[in-house]
């Protein structure tokens, strides 16, 4: 009979061993769900500040873009100015001599796609 208590007395341990066990698993769990859940809105914040970093790399590629085109839009424009004043710096420099050739009055006669303000080359003026 002593042998039978015993083994009752291991198996009712055993038994309130694998019990606090599975409280201890329970209890974890429990504990463990509120830090899931907190993971998931971790990940769910990560997530929306992810998706704002995004938007916000895409916005200012759009603005870049917009600053290199704006760019590209001013250097033409500036080379044209360049060209103008280079082409005002020749007009200058041909007033300013000696050669009046150069000027003639509005000349209701002249025909063509030169200013009116300039003489066409003729064959007498060529030289």
């Amino acid at each position: 009979m002593k042998e039978e208590d015993f083994n009752h007395d291991a198996l009712v341990d055993k038994t309130n061993t694998l019990l606090d066990e599975v409280e201890r698993v329970g209890d974890s769990w429990h504990a463990g769900k509120d830090s899931t859940e907190s993971l998931r809105q971790l990940r769910v914040l990560a997530s929306g500040y992810i998706h704002s970093l995004e938007q916000a790399v895409a916005t200012m590629r759009d603005y870049m873009n917009q600053v290199l085109d704006e760019n590209a839009r001013l250097h033409h424009a500036n080379g044209e100015i360049a060209a103008a004043a280079k082409v005002m710096e020749e007009l200058g420099r041909g007033l300013g001599g000696t050669d009046t050739d150069l000027l003639i009055p509005p000349d209701a006669q002249m025909d063509n796609e030169m200013s009116p303000f300039i003489r066409p080359p003729t064959e007498e003026n060529k030289e």
